[in-house]
């Protein structure tokens, strides 16, 4: 049955992705999850990684199109069918070639090459691919060497042909932008015919990965640069109509009149095939053709006909003159694709985890330099990749062990080589404030330059550090960054590129690809630290630099000699524009994220208000205007003016601005805000109104607002109608706004509002679906693909009303998780909790209990899914851990986790009913285990399907000892799909004097239907579900 409905969703995403239906991800998906459910179905698994993956390959996500190839290489490893090998093969050099790995891509293709695939057509492609590796490789020395504009331009074009040829859309599409980036920074150099033609190249590509929008601008900038070439604007006519019938309603006038255009210019340029090809067109779009019409046709058809006998025409292409003969083979040295049976030594790259990393890549992560050293000279390739296209040193320099980041490069390790989005080693060093480690990649040759998928460069990166640690950076850190700053800035010359932009004339042509969008606005990446910044226990950081001061009052002064940044800050549209997410990984240096002290540090550039910690290690956020904040002065210049002010300040709850200016330290959460007064308007401004400029600032801060009563420190309220200042007379330093609710608005509000937040367009159905949602309290969306859906997370925040959360089948990435489990600390009606086959892996267990425990938290929900991922036993104490937060829980679902052991993390539960554990492959031992979590919780319902694979003997015996110890009472049992046997149904029958009233031993082919009659007459009362029907006792 899971096969019938898996093929039938396949046929299903076939059929959507052949009329471009975006339903087809989500039916391949759900038929991958019924496929590796059953087990059995490689062949139709693998038909569906292989969609799925060319899928993502054509939308551009090549991290996850790396993924699926891997998964789709190990089932053909492990059939041994060179077929599938070839498959996955190309698709990792196609996913490679995406995200800017040539080097990669090229040993993927010489590896499906090698396959020797029996289906001829896969064989032939390997072989292009292979073609194409090495004339890229002779582009790249010819690039390095050509001064000529018109040279370079000749080269990209050359490339992105070439890429076209062998079904490459999306490389091609970089190589035709980088081509016409070139041509408009020397148009003297480019003809506007030959700058047409790559802008038709750039069309006719986007319209091939059915991004119809661009093309259509294209287009439009091609036929602004045609003149007199009436034959070029016919067939680009012809092909606007085309894509006017995808994007437009039925029967619009736009799509006609470019037909009859296309009809008229071909005939006047004297194509009869071109004016044929339009005409026939313009049939299928009226349905109709009158006689004279079909008259033009026959004698048209007929003079193609006779051209078409008298020409040969001879395609020979850009790969044509590369001889295979001239490629090495693959080395049989590169292990990261070398099957085992080409291998008899024991692989030490072998994939150790559902990640594909290997040894290597685990010592990097672990830091232990001494097992690096030891696989390196056994041999381990020090460049093999995991599935997600991460290579040892990107985990070392993530990780900042230096020692080991110069044993990998002296190795060989390639120091520029993209992982993930385009982040190289760099990248991650710089990103994490590892700036030894990235003073040596770069003194080793690491490019600079270099830009991640979001457009981000070295440079980018590290300036974001530096403003988010600098006020906790030691002085031999900064001397490390000036170096980094420098030899970085040396590489990256200021470059006008919005000139790029600029055609020759007012009147010229533009070009606005992804890339040079990425350039002109900055990083488009960067995300609140919030959302992505981890504990780092192992370096703790001082929380300021100058000596302890004595506690200071709300009342700040506020001089003219604050402390000036270097560079001035922009007050440009632009500039005001809130960051992102970030390109590189963040694992270590980070700082605590809870429910109770959101951390946000904003870009110098681009920030809404000034962020600095203050004597207690909270926010210090300084919004003096309403508009546009001020500039708020650092916590060493707080402390010495604050110092340096006279015994005779008049309050200790505010502070004096220079002119006679008031504000008002305020705590919200423990993020300190200070609240402005006009001059003069203390003695006017009540508490009620604090309370609200409070909550204005903190929406401005976090996207909600609160409804806030303000209080002192020491807990005494404060009436909203007192005045202001009542506040001079007292000690305290700050008074406390304490949230009693929140004031939301509708929750497709919310969710648009964080996306005009982030500057990023809004998911219109979601937006559709979310109020019914809210109405109902049941928000369940599964298999829902959602493009930045942490917005939809952080807009979710404080719904009480919510009682179940479902969204499984929708892949999360790690800024969706913390997004995700910062919303969870804060619903406090969620009943259900669906997180099936959502990509859960054990760091995102950690995130979620880091983030509930600094919330100090707990979920309350009593139904929890997480089956389907892969948790394994890496992940474990992490499951334990965040179950020891759900304390509620009566319902868990882990089936098909990689749990060997489940009952080791299941203890701590005491209110579990029901217990799903299915298709965890369990040995005798780890079913022992279980008996304590039976004996501690009110279990009915344990469900054991898949558990046992025929390796255990005797099993009916041991399932009768292991349920008769039982101290619960147990109503349905699940055993189905364990290799029972006619014997083990036999000893089954001694449980009839049990509580039990279902016994599920479905899947079961070694049970004949006489033995399950025996059993049913055994048990008497129970119900039992088999592959020979329902056996009902009471009947």
């Amino acid at each position: 049955m899971l096969v019938m409905k898996g093929r039938l969703m396949l046929n299903m995403g076939l059929l959507y992705d052949a009329v471009e239906d975006p339903n087809a991800v989500n039916s391949f998906r759900n038929a991958l999850v019924l496929f590796i459910k059953h087990g059995d179905s490689k062949q139709d698994l693998c038909r569906c990684l292989s969609a799925l993956a060319n899928i993502h390959l054509r939308q551009g996500n090549s991290e996850t199109a790396l993924s699926l190839a891997g998964r789709l290489l190990d089932i053909g490893q492990e059939a041994k069918r060179p077929d599938i090998k070839c498959e996955a093969h190309l698709l990792r050099g196609a996913a490679m070639l995406q995200a800017g790995d040539r080097e990669g891509a090229r040993t993927a293709f010489k590896h499906a090459m090698r396959q020797k695939s029996p289906i001829q057509e896969d064989h032939e492609r390997a072989s292009l691919c292979v073609r194409l590796s090495q004339a890229l490789r002779n582009w790249d020395l010819d690039l390095k060497e050509a001064k000529d504009p018109a040279a370079r331009v000749e080269i990209h074009e050359m490339a992105g042909d070439a890429l076209v040829q062998c079904l490459l859309s999306r490389p091609a599409l970089k190589e035709y932008e980088m081509a016409v980036e070139e041509a408009l920074s020397s148009p003297e150099a480019i003809t506007q015919k030959k700058l047409a033609n790559l802008y038709v190249s750039l069309a006719e590509t986007c319209s091939d990965i059915r991004e119809y929008d661009s093309a259509l601008k294209y287009y439009r900038i091609e036929l602004s640069l045609r003149a007199d070439e009436p034959d070029e604007v016919a067939s680009t006519k012809l092909s606007i109509a085309r894509i006017l019938q995808k994007t437009c309603s039925e029967g619009a006038p736009e799509v006609l009149d470019a037909i009859q255009e296309a009809v008229t210019l071909s005939r006047a340029a004297g194509k009869p095939s071109l004016e044929l090809e339009s005409l026939e067109e313009l049939v299928a779009v009226q349905g109709s053709a009158d006689s004279e019409v079909q008259d033009r046709m026959q004698h048209l058809q007929a003079i193609v006909d006779d051209t078409d006998s008298s020409t040969q025409s001879q395609q020979s292409g850009p790969l044509s003159d590369i001889n295979l003969e001239d490629i090495s083979e693959a080395s049989d040295s590169d292990p990261e694709f070398t099957d085992s049976a080409r291998r008899p030594r024991k692989k030490l790259e072998e994939k150790i985890n559902t990640k594909g990393e290997t040894k290597l890549h685990k010592a990097c992560i672990d830091g232990c330099l001494k097992k690096v050293k030891e696989l390196l000279r056994m041999g381990h390739s020090v460049n093999v990749r995991d599935y997600s296209g991460w290579q040892p040193l990107h985990e070392a320099a993530n990780y900042g062990y230096l020692e080991i980041v110069k044993c990998l490069v002296e190795a060989g390790a390639h120091v520029s080589s993209p992982g993930m989005n385009g982040v190289t080693p760099l990248h991650d060093a710089l990103g994490n404030g590892h700036l030894e480690v990235a003073l040596y990649l770069l003194e080793k040759g690491a490019r600079p330059s270099v830009r991640t998928a979001e457009g981000e460069s070295p440079l980018d990166i590290v300036r974001k550090w530096k403003h988010e640690n600098q006020s906790t950076m030691s002085p031999a850190e900064e001397e490390c960054l000036q170096k980094v700053e420098l030899r970085l800035k040396e590489a990256n010359p200021a470059i006008d590129d919005i000139a790029l932009l600029r055609p020759a004339s007012e009147d010229g042509p533009w070009i606005a690809s992804q890339s040079l969008k990425s350039r002109v606005s900055g990083p488009a990446l960067v995300r609140e630290a919030d959302d992505w910044l981890e504990d780092d226990l192992s370096r703790p950081r001082p929380r300021s630099r100058c000596p302890a001061e004595p506690e200071l009052p709300a009342l700040v002064t506020e001089m003219d000699d604050w402390l000036e940044d270097d560079i001035p800050k922009s007050r440009s549209k632009t500039s005001l524009m809130e960051p992102g997410l970030p390109a590189t990984r963040k694992r270590n240096r980070s700082s605590e994220q809870s429910f109770s002290s959101k951390v946000l540090r904003l870009e110098e550039n681009e920030t809404e208000g000034n962020v600095t910690d203050d004597s207690n290690g909270a926010e210090v956020i300084d919004t003096a205007d309403s508009e546009e904040f001020d500039v708020l002065p650092s916590a060493t210049s707080s402390a010495c003016n604050a110092a340096a002010t006279s015994s005779g300040s008049p309050s200790a709850a505010m502070s004096l601005h220079s002119g006679g200016n008031l504000s008002v330290r305020v705590r919200i959460l423990n993020t300190l805000f200070l609240v402005p007064l006009p001059r003069g308007a203390a003695s006017e401004r009540t508490v009620g109104w604090l309370a609200t400029e409070a909550a204005k600032r903190y929406q401005d801060f976090q996207g909600m607002r609160p409804v806030l009563r303000i209080t002192l420190p020491d807990g005494a309220l404060l009436d909203p109608s007192d005045c202001i200042d009542t506040l001079l007379h007292g000690p305290h330093a700050e008074v406390v706004g304490q949230v009693e609710s929140w004031d939301l608005p509708p929750l497709a509000e919310r969710y648009r509002s964080e996306c005009d937040r982030k500057n990023v367009s809004a998911c219109t159905n979601l937006a559709t679906i979310l109020q019914p949602c809210v109405d109902s309290g049941d928000f369940s969306i599964p298999c829902f693909h959602v493009k930045n859906v942490d917005f939809l997370f952080r807009a979710l925040r404080h719904q009480d009303p919510l009682h179940t959360l479902d969204i499984s089948g929708t892949v999360l990435t790690p800024t969706a998780v913390a997004a995700l489990c910062d919303c969870l600390a804060t619903l406090r009606s969620l009943n259900k909790l669906s997180l099936k086959c959502t990509g859960f892996r054990p760091s995102y267990l950690s995130t979620a209990v880091q983030t509930l425990q600094k919330a100090q938290a707990d979920l309350l929900c009593t139904e929890l899914d997480l089956s389907y991922n892969p948790i394994g036993s890496d992940g474990g104490s992490a499951l334990a851990a965040l179950l020891a937060h759900v304390p509620q829980l009566r319902v868990l679902r882990v089936e098909s986790c990689e749990l060997s052991d489940p009952g080791l993390y299941l203890r701590g539960l005491r209110l579990l009913e029901v217990l799903h554990v299915g298709f965890n492959l369990l040995s005798a031992d780890a079913l022992s285990a279980l008996e304590p979590v039976l004996d501690a919780n009110p279990l009915r319902l344990l469900d054991l399907s898949g558990c046992f694979a025929g390796n255990i003997p005797r099993l009916g015996e041991l399932l009768v000892s292991f349920l008769s110890k039982a101290k619960c009472k147990l109503a349905e049992i699940g055993i189905g799909c364990c290799g029972l046997t006619d014997s083990d149904i036999d000893v089954l029958g001694s449980l009839g004097n049990s509580s039990l009233c279902k016994l599920d031993i479905r899947a079961s082919p070694g049970i004949r239907h006489e033995s399950v009659e025996s059993l049913s007459q055994k048990l008497g009362g129970v119900k039992i579900s088999s592959d020979h029907g329902t056996y009902d006792c009471c009947l």
